[in-house]
């Protein structure tokens, strides 16, 4: 046996030991059943939304919040949850990729639930996509030989163009899926991954596909977001949501639940080891650091587990969890680019790191002209969990995350509600 799969087999032995199949911490998760075992909390919003999608007219919805706080699992369980109660609704979902107008996002998330419609297929065909199965091409036959018998010859042509107005061409598509189904959601997420500037003419551009017969969920966060389009939408949006940082007690339960998905025998909150392999007090630290975020959960309890598979230990308590964080700021550091390493040395000795506290000779040793050109990589270490953005309209400022601070004293944990 092989070095590597040595360490394969020990890992196994301790997750079993732990009563665990698998890591069960992913920062991103795929599969839909997964999600319905994990996703905790948004009862509030759930019912909002849910209230605005039911109503008898078409919606337009804005979801923003931070990075990591949910939600594109918000929107994926709430296109669940009428994909399993509402057969006459048709859902789908697309994370908008770079330089797509929001006609074009959304007839290739729409053609992809169609599999059946030849020319939802033909679209995504001739899009330089892959569709569910071979568009039919249109032709003639004719036969060669005396009487009609012999070699028989058909004749060839794809039916259907590049669409060039993918509005209407949405439109057309939309009437299709209409002489089906009732109610038509479509879901673009990630818009906030657009330059503000380029998603405001996005949104304008949109306007009329926008005000059709199709309800839309967007999803961004505020940095991402201009003030004008959260404040006026110029009438665009029917709701906008905000999701913020869930409580602790239902950090905890949310633990608890991604334990359960991957747990040998699931266990109820009141258990004596129902966070095990974690202590009480390695709870704590874990629904402290994570400060309601969803994502960062994910990632620390994954540090966590992997420091417990390095030192093979039977209890992972705040200690283990602190040298992983430990570890893990170490990596941080050693991948940094040398503007990286300096705006998190600025925040580190700042405290907070803002457009008007931001010096011109600092920005001069940033190689920068402006804060607004320090964005992009201030928003590239956000995404990366490595500081926030604070809740602040006369402002742009960031501070250090949970990860990059040292360690506080654990506090208790009121049970969930």
């Amino acid at each position: 046996m092989t070095d590597i799969d040595q360490i394969w087999d020990n890992s196994k032995q301790i997750y079993q030991k732990w009563g665990i199949d698998s890591n069960p911490f992913t920062e991103s998760i795929a599969e839909i059943d997964r999600l319905r075992q994990v996703f905790t909390g948004r009862d509030n919003e759930i019912t909002s939304i849910l209230n605005q999608l039911q109503s008898a007219n078409r919606s337009r919805i804005l979801i923003y919040g931070d990075v990591g706080i949910g939600k594109t699992s918000f929107i994926k369980i709430m296109l669940d949850l009428f994909d399993r109660k509402d057969p006459r609704t048709l859902t789908s979902y697309i994370s908008l990729p770079n330089n797509t107008d929001l006609a074009t996002a959304a007839i290739i998330a729409l053609a992809r639930k169609m599999p059946e419609n030849d020319w939802a297929q033909a679209l995504l065909h001739h899009m330089g996509l892959i569709p569910d199965r071979d568009p039919k091409k249109e032709g003639s036959t004719f036969k060669f030989g005396l009487g009609g018998i012999g070699y028989e010859a058909k004749s060839e042509t794809q039916g259907l163009n590049k669409p060039q107005i993918a509005a209407l061409s949405f439109e057309d598509l939309l009437d299709r899926a209409f002489e089906t189904y009732d109610r038509v959601i479509i879901a673009i997420d990630d818009l906030d991954k657009q330059d503000p500037s380029a998603v405001k003419d996005l949104l304008l551009n949109a306007q009329g596909m926008l005000k059709g017969r199709a309800s839309f969920i967007l999803t961004g966060h505020p940095s991402g977001l201009t003030q004008e389009i959260l404040l006026s939408n110029r009438g665009l949006f029917d709701r906008t949501q905000q999701l913020t940082s869930i409580d602790v007690p239902t950090t905890k339960l949310m633990l608890l639940k991604y334990l359960n998905s991957v747990r040998i025998e699931a266990k109820l909150i009141t258990d004596s080891d129902a966070f095990y392999p974690f202590s009480s007090d390695a709870v704590s630290v874990i629904c402290q650091r994570s400060i309601g975020s969803p994502r960062l959960l994910n990632r620390i309890g994954n540090y966590a587990l992997a420091e417990g598979v390095a030192q093979n230990l039977d209890l992972i308590d705040s200690e283990a969890i602190e040298r992983a964080i430990v570890k893990a700021r170490k990596d941080f550091r050693d991948q940094f680019n040398s503007q990286e390493r300096l705006l998190i040395d600025g925040i580190t000795n700042q405290g907070v790191l803002s457009d008007s506290n931001i010096s011109l000779t600092e920005l001069q040793q940033l190689g920068a002209k402006s804060f607004a050109e320090l964005l992009p990589v201030l928003e590239e270490l956000q995404r990366r969990d490595l500081i926030e953005r604070l809740p602040n309209d006369g402002s742009i400022s960031y501070k250090l995350s949970p990860l990059m601070l040292p360690a506080e004293p654990p506090q208790p944990i009121d049970p969930p509600t």
